[in-house]
Order: C-alpha cells, then sequence, then structure tokens
C-alpha cells in the first residue's frame, strides 16, 4: 500500500484584499467585496463583520473560480448602510495558514466639519478675486458712463 502525507501536502496562502463597489455615501447602501484570491487547496471559509459583530444578512458570494494556474479565488460581498466610525472586517480561514487573516476597512467619509472648514477656507481664498472683480465691474461702468455723450449737452 502506498502512504501519502498530508504534512508535504502544496498549499497557497490566499491574498485577502478589501474594497468598496463604487464612491461611499453615508447612510445609503453599499456594497463592500473582499477578494480572496490565488489560494490552494479550495476550501476557504470568509466572514464579514462590523464592529466585531458577524454580519450573515446581505452577504453574498460567488461561486469558486479556478484560476488556471491550480489556484482559486471567491469574491464574497457585503451589502450594507454605511455609519460613520464603523469598521468591517473580512475574516479568512484556510489550510495554509496557522491563524486567520483578518483585513480590516473604514469608510473614508468627510465629516462636517472638514466640510466647513474647506468652505471657510475656499472662501476666504476666493474674496480678495471677489472684491478684484467687483471693483473692475465698477471702473469698467463708470468708464462708459463717462464717455458716454451727453444728451443735455449737445449742440442745437
Amino acid at each position: 500500500t502506498k502512504r501519502v502525507s498530508t504534512s508535504s501536502a502544496v498549499t497557497v496562502q490566499p491574498t485577502v484584499t478589501i474594497s468598496p463597489s463604487k464612491a461611499e455615501a453615508l447612510n445609503h447602501h453599499n456594497l463592500l467585496v473582499c477578494a480572496v484570491t490565488d489560494f490552494y487547496p479550495s476550501q476557504v471559509k470568509v466572514q464579514w463583520f462590523r464592529n466585531g459583530q458577524e454580519e450573515t444578512a446581505g452577504v453574498v458570494s460567488t461561486p469558486l473560480i479556478r484560476n488556471g494556474d491550480w489556484t482559486y479565488q471567491v469574491l464574497v460581498m457585503l451589502e450594507m448602510n454605511l455609519q460613520r466610525g464603523d469598521v468591517y472586517t473580512c475574516r479568512v480561514e484556510h489550510s495554509s495558514l496557522q491563524s486567520p487573516i483578518l483585513v480590516e476597512w473604514q469608510p473614508q467619509i468627510p465629516s462636517p466639519w472638514s466640510e466647513l472648514t474647506c468652505f471657510v477656507s475656499c472662501t476666504i481664498d476666493l474674496m480678495p478675486k471677489i472684491v478684484n472683480i467687483n471693483l473692475l465691474m465698477v471702473f469698467i461702468l463708470a468708464g462708459m458712463r463717462w464717455a458716454e455723450p451727453s444728451a443735455h449737452g449737445g449742440s442745437q
């Protein structure tokens, strides 16, 4: 009888990345994609967590995809409403790993204060230009009035 040692079996560790499917919008439906790629063998467990709590609703997975080089990939998507301060984690377990891979993602949503700061600083930056344009208009209008022939002073 022939024995195959499982300890010398070939395994390839997965690469894990998280990306939003579109630009993030606060309080709107968004889709996060956890891409688990280039792993072997095919058995893999992928879980989504929000602030440390497992998310099961709104999780959709593609079928296992063969890469053609004996490795596999899978996309596991999470539909959610972004809230400021939320932390999303994709957790991947695979036989090639001694411990699960955890990849975190946080929405990059500007705070209202940063928008207000930009509005104030942008307005301050534009003020000299607005004043210059207004002064230019005053001089143009004054010049046009001065150059205008007088309706009352003409010869008769």
